[in-house]
């Protein structure tokens, strides 16, 4: 069962950029910024091929930079953790790239491009600055997608976002848990197990009938 943890709600942008990008279960994030819990991988197997695939794609993008000129560092390197007055928000940038007076901040997809896409990588802009004050030099944000498209973003958008961001952060970091919105689609991609949300859609699987 959950317990609750010490300290300030601790929050990963991967939760917002979800959130932000249209998921509806906020409980859900509010009870993982708000308690430590026991994980439920229902996609298990669908995660393994997942963390291959996407390995191999920043591979990819790493090379390509530094054939390029820029210096590149990856993952936990990246990582960082803003300290606010109601939040904790972390988070690990795929890929951060510099040459003189550039920084570049790329995450990569292996799926379908997601509206959430766009919000992970603004939050990355909206902590890189904060986070590595000796970084200096224009910002730009990069969604990497397998297919070998890509979206650039400014800070000027991170700038039109930066309500919703707030606002966002306020309620999953809020002492009210928010109401739960369980959904298929939604609760496959969720750890939360039963134990902590009895109502959690689970898998479909077939039903034997005999009649076809």
């Amino acid at each position: 069962m959950a317990t609750p943890r010490t300290g300030k709600p601790y929050i990963w942008a991967t939760w917002l950029a979800k959130l932000l990008g249209g998921d509806r279960c906020l409980w859900a994030a509010w009870v993982k910024a708000h308690n430590k819990y026991e994980k439920y991988e229902e996609m298990a197997s669908d995660l393994a091929r997942w963390n291959r695939e996407h390995t191999k794609l920043m591979a990819a993008r790493q090379r390509e930079l530094e054939e390029a000129g820029w210096t590149v560092t990856v993952e936990s390197d990246n990582d960082f953790k803003l300290e606010g007055q109601t939040a904790v928000v972390a988070g690990k940038p795929d890929i951060v790239a510099t040459i003189p007076g550039q920084i570049l901040v790329v995450d990569g997809k292996t799926g379908r491009e997601r509206d959430s896409d766009i919000f992970q990588v603004l939050l990355y802009l909206m902590a890189i600055p904060k986070s590595r004050p000796d970084l200096v030099g224009d910002l730009t944000g990069e969604v990497y997608y397998k297919s070998g498209a890509t979206v650039t973003l400014t800070p000027s958008e991170l700038a039109a976002e930066m309500p919703r961001i707030v606002e966002m952060i306020k309620t999953i970091s809020g002492d009210t848990p928010p109401v739960k919105v369980p959904t298929r689609e939604e609760c496959r991609r969720c750890n939360i197990g039963l134990k902590d949300c009895p109502e959690r859609v689970r898998e479909q699987r077939p039903i034997a009938v005999g009649e076809f």
